[in-house]
């Protein structure tokens, strides 16, 4: 080959391989650019969430019972995790983790490798920042830590079951912090971070967005209350070896719910160790036939509907009652009772007679009416309804069962609910959980006064001598209330199994407060006027003093 094509074989070839380059930087640099700098950026840049610090829950007096404290995550990056460090192995005893569980986590990674390439893995969650601090101090490369947020409950048992508990991601999960959970948690801000080759981090830019806390809720609870109901619980479960205990607490005036409590509870602080079944809040989520304690509603009905003069005795002998092939029997015989004495001795064949001689409807509508077989206002998470019967055509023995609290059921709250209409003059105001700042005004009359505050004076007598509730005195104090008693059923059968209830009112001459207690199968004694009045007695004793409520030492009997 001569020296002329030689010299333009070899100029040809070198502007070949020049145009190669040059067409290989136009697709990088121009065509494939963004997918570049993505690489480039998954392999250098990172982006952090900044947690929002979740608002703080106060009690009605401003007591904290639920706050954020801060703590740390443990995160590495298996692209530069050094696990041939000698302090390697002391991070993971450090984090109670064994080197098995932690190559478990890291050889997940690697098979997923050519899929995805896995840049983040927490190693632990909230822990103390103490301890991230002697971690850090290991100088571990591919080891880094994230601030976070961990709720804590100054309360644990007393309040676990109103407040609920957050997860790792700071929601809510159960309770309150789940029902308002939009309100406190607040808005997570992020910032971007640049490692270098070896993984540390040489420039934070300027792009970060703060954080936005979360608001603070201050709860109708009383805290103080909270802890006298739940403690008058613990030990009416120990005393009559009963399986679970609730108590809610209402002011009448107000519709605010000053104490809501169950045992068994759980503590929210302990994470490792949850039993759902302790977890839920029973007052919302546990319904139960009633018994004895709708009697007051069915004599409501009675009374509204005129058919019933005031001063009518009912012969409730020999003790019970036949309707077709079925009998209503009483504990006792009472004989000749007044509209008094049939809620006083709480005789089925007394409310019965009476129910059976008004309209079928007209108890149906007033259980309706006062809120049983509806949710409540409340909306609490996992609440429930209850049942109501509506058929088209009422059967007696049905209608005279219903009317003593069988073939429905309720939970206490509902109940609750009720008797605070009858010690309101028979207005009723939406239930709630957040402290109010002013009276509210959006009461509904769900009964006529006058036949509130009857029956109201009626269910004096049962807390006097002679009534079933004597157990629920408070000394120098007017109670109304009415015991209950429901056997339970299980698959459709009722089994000697028991609930004991008691909803009372105090102070009868000037409401204020509605309780209802439900002691669930007791094994010693099981009638409501025996295991769920004293409870009664024993939280509302230490409340007339906590609220500052005037004795009526001489309060007139019915």
């Amino acid at each position: 080959m001569n020296n002329k094509y030689r010299y333009w074989f070899v100029v040809g070839f070198l502007t070949l391989i020049l145009a190669v380059i040059v067409s290989r930087l136009f697709y990088l640099h121009v065509i494939d650019r963004n997918f570049l700098l993505k690489q480039g950026n998954s392999r250098a840049l990172r982006s952090l969430v900044l947690p929002a610090q979740r608002g703080i829950i106060y009690d009605r007096n401003n007591i904290p019972i639920a706050v954020s404290v801060p703590v740390s995550s443990v995160w590495v990056d298996p692209q530069f995790l050094e696990v041939n460090n000698p302090n390697w192995p002391k991070v993971l005893s450090l984090l109670n983790l064994n080197p098995a569980k932690a190559n478990k986590i890291l050889e997940a990674t690697d098979v997923q490798a050519d899929k995805k390439q896995i840049r983040f893995i927490y190693l632990a969650r909230q822990i103390p920042p103490q301890l991230a601090d002697q971690i850090a101090s290991l100088h571990v490369k591919g080891v880094y830590f994230q601030k976070e947020y961990r709720r804590y409950y100054p309360d644990s048992e007393v309040m676990g079951q109103v407040l609920g508990i957050t997860n790792d991601s700071n929601h809510g999960i159960a309770g309150i912090e789940l029902k308002y959970d939009k309100q406190l948690a607040g808005k997570s801000g992020s910032i971007t971070i640049v490692r270098d080759l070896k993984g540390n981090i040489v420039d934070v830019p300027g792009n970060q967005v703060d954080p936005v806390p979360g608001q603070s809720l201050v709860l109708s609870i009383d805290r103080r209350l909270q802890y006298i109901t739940y403690r008058a619980l613990l030990k009416a479960v120990q005393q009559n070896n009963a399986d679970a205990a609730t108590a809610v607490i209402i002011n009448v005036k107000t519709g605010e719910i000053m104490a809501m409590a169950s045992v068994p509870s759980f503590n929210p602080n302990n994470r490792q160790v949850f039993d759902p079944d302790a977890m839920r809040s029973r007052a919302v989520t546990d319904v139960f036939e009633p018994g004895s304690t709708i009697k007051p509603f069915a004599m409501v009905a009675v009374l509204q509907s005129g058919k019933i003069p005031t001063d009518t005795v009912v012969d409730t002998d020999p003790g019970y009652y036949s309707i077709g092939k079925y009998t209503v029997k009483d504990v006792h015989e009472y004989g000749q009772l007044t509209l008094t004495g049939i809620l006083q001795k709480s005789s089925n064949v007394g409310i019965s007679k009476l129910i059976l001689q008004i309209n079928s409807k007209a108890l149906v509508n007033t259980l309706d009416q006062v809120g049983f077989g509806q949710e409540t206002s409340l909306q609490f998470p996992g609440e429930r309804s209850g049942y109501v019967p509506h058929p088209f055509v009422w059967a007696p023995f049905a209608l005279a069962t219903l009317s003593f609290g069988y073939g429905m059921n309720a939970t206490a709250l509902q109940l609750a609910q009720a008797y605070a209409a009858i010690a309101n003059h028979g207005i009723q105001y939406p239930l709630t959980l957040l402290k109010l700042n002013s009276p509210p005004e959006n009461g509904e009359q769900v009964m006529p006064s006058a036949v509130a505050d009857q029956v109201l004076k009626m269910l004096q007598s049962v807390i006097e001598e002679g009534g079933t509730g004597l157990k629920a005195q408070v000394a120098g104090y007017s109670i109304a209330g009415k015991t209950g008693t429901s056997r339970k059923s299980v698959d459709g059968r009722y089994v000697n199994q028991y609930i004991g209830i008691f909803a009372g009112i105090i102070p009868a001459d000037h409401p204020q407060y509605v309780m209802v207690v439900v002691i669930d199968r007791p094994r010693k004694q099981y009638y409501g006027g025996e295991v769920a009045a004293p409870v009664f007695a024993d939280v509302m004793r230490q409340a007339v003093y906590l609220f500052t409520i005037a004795p009526n030492v001489n309060r007139k009997k019915v």
